[in-house]
């Protein structure tokens, strides 16, 4: 997933960023009306998609990825601030969490399962 990550920062073209500490910026409220549109939704829709596969070995960024889900259908300025937040968290922190590694392999071996035929009808 750091390799997934890493590819995630360099779509959004901010992969040699500075780092944040945290996932969300506790400054900043976000609303659906406020500020200039974002001029690429379509990019800032991928983003918010490859952040949400993220979250399955990244729990701590869930809430922040949620927050910015919210706006895809007509994101802001401020919203794609809030997701550059969010991956200028992830460019500094390479954490894979221990409890999540065996929900990865538990995924990839059903996925293997249900490729060979063997799932339950």
């Amino acid at each position: 997933m750091i390799k997934y990550a890493k590819e995630i920062l360099e779509s959004a073209g901010i992969a040699n960023c500075n780092s944040s500490p945290t996932p969300v910026n506790s400054k900043g409220e976000m609303r659906t009306d406020s500020g200039d549109l974002y001029a690429d939704p379509t990019m800032y829709r991928r983003l918010c998609g490859a952040l949400q596969y993220l979250t399955f070995t990244r729990p701590e960024i869930s809430y922040a990825v949620q927050q910015v889900c919210l706006f895809m259908h007509s994101p802001r300025v401020a919203h794609m601030d809030a997701m550059k937040h969010i991956l200028r968290y992830i460019q500094g922190n390479h954490v894979q969490h221990q409890r999540t590694k065996h929900i990865e392999l538990d995924i990839h071996f059903v996925r293997e399962k249900v490729q060979r035929g063997e799932g339950q009808s």
